[in-house]
């Protein structure tokens, strides 16, 4: 079951993180930020918060990210994201909570 949160800033929704949970993972189906709100640190602080859930639930994160959106793919290792695998449009990535 995927849950869907909107990301608020300064009282304006700029966005939505939509994630799915199983007892050993957390899937991160999207993230997105309002083009005008990027780069400010709000993706940042969101993923922060996913990562913290991660840690203490002990369950690693899992997403996928497109091949052409190389700024996505910094973002995520950046924050400890490693690539897995891959398939033609996308990499498959993950960070373990013991990161």
């Amino acid at each position: 079951v995927s849950k869907t949160s909107l990301i608020e800033f300064k009282e304006k929704i700029v966005g939505y993180l939509v994630i799915s949970e199983t007892n050993t993972e957390i899937y991160l189906e999207s993230l997105m930020i309002d083009c005008s709100f990027q780069n400010i640190g709000i993706g940042k602080e969101v993923m922060k918060s996913v990562i913290q859930k991660s840690i203490s639930e002990k369950k690693q994160i899992r997403l996928q990210v497109f091949k052409i959106n190389r700024a996505a793919q910094r973002f995520y290792q950046n924050l400890g994201f490693e690539k897995i695998s891959d398939n033609e449009f996308n990499f498959e990535m993950k960070r373990n909570f013991e990161i």
